[in-house]
């Protein structure tokens, strides 16, 4: 999860790239629509500049960093993992 307290575009992607070393590793985030640290379009962006490719944004309804949408996220995350055909 990334923590971001109003930081600019160019803050916030060196802080990705450094969390992000390595762009080839399997990935699946899960945020709120109005998350307060960085919006889910901020994200994407960042995430494509980086040339991220083997990721999901899943993004729910809500804000904050509570989730309580216990079965949604379930099944998101067996999609996820369904679709690179890790489980049946």
């Amino acid at each position: 999860m990334l923590l971001c307290k109003k930081k600019s575009n160019k803050q916030k992607l060196k802080r990705v790239k450094k969390s992000f070393k390595y762009r080839n590793f399997l990935a699946l985030f899960i945020q709120k629509s109005g998350d307060p640290a960085i919006a889910p379009s901020e994200l994407e962006g960042l995430l494509k500049n980086l040339g991220a490719k083997n990721y999901r944004l899943y993004v729910i309804p809500g804000e904050g960093h509570e989730y309580t949408e216990y079965q949604e996220l379930t099944q998101a995350i067996i999609n996820f993992l369904k679709d690179r055909n890790l489980i049946n």
